[in-house]
């Protein structure tokens, strides 16, 4: 039992590695240590999430103008975050390692469920 445990942990060091070793990963957590300096850019990051956060709410609430109001001022805040210098490049890049791990997620539970059914 001992050794099939140690090489789903071997296997499980692999994917951590091969993930942080990733060029795009990479690339993203450089540009997140930069963005992180930079507290022009938090605040507004901040204020995004505040207003996502009212999108949301106002969704679940069935507010259909409201929503309409917060859809708009989360679009003008993006557009602004992303006048600055590095970050549609940050978004796109958060965009494409979601769509990484999501695709990772359905391999592993596409494994287990085939390894449970065997």
């Amino acid at each position: 039992m001992v050794p099939v445990r140690r090489n789903r942990m071997n296997e499980k060091e692999k994917l951590l590695a091969m993930i942080r070793e990733n060029p795009s990963i990479r690339r993203y957590r450089q540009l997140e240590a930069i963005i992180n300096q930079d507290s022009e850019i938090q605040v507004k990051m901040d204020t995004l999430k505040q207003m996502q956060q009212q999108l949301v709410n106002a969704r679940e609430m069935n507010k259909k103008e409201a929503v309409k109001h917060f859809e708009q001022q989360v679009e003008t805040m993006i557009e602004t975050i992303e006048d600055y210098p590095l970050m549609s490049e940050y978004f796109a890049l958060q965009s494409d390692i979601n769509d990484m791990m999501k695709a990772i997620m359905e391999i592993l539970e596409t494994g287990i469920n085939d390894d449970w059914e065997q």
